[in-house]
């Protein structure tokens, strides 16, 4: 069986995360917000193999604690900048 390839994309917030994942095809699997923790962000992420998805932060002021979490639980993990028209038109209306 052939492993999809998967996205997420994490919003970062003092005390909370926004996160969606989605398919190749952009189609959303999953969209929660959840704790800014270790814990919550692998049940976030539980079922999904590292090798299976890139995770995208958004490059503002609090960043550095989610892109932490994410690399310890073995995920790619590159910073998106929170400007990016392309991003923006990427992303709109899916998560």
């Amino acid at each position: 069986m052939e492993m999809k390839e998967l996205y997420g994309g994490i919003d970062t917030h003092k005390e909370n995360f926004a996160g969606c994942i989605v398919d190749e095809k952009g189609r959303v699997l999953r969209k929660h917000s959840f704790p800014a923790t270790r814990e919550a962000a692998e049940k976030f992420t539980s079922g999904i193999p590292n090798s299976q998805m890139k995770i995208a932060i958004e490059a503002c002021g609090i960043w550095r604690g989610a892109y932490n979490i994410f690399r310890e639980l073995g995920y790619e993990v590159k910073l998106a900048n929170p400007n990016s028209k392309q991003r923006e038109e990427q992303w709109q209306g899916k998560c």
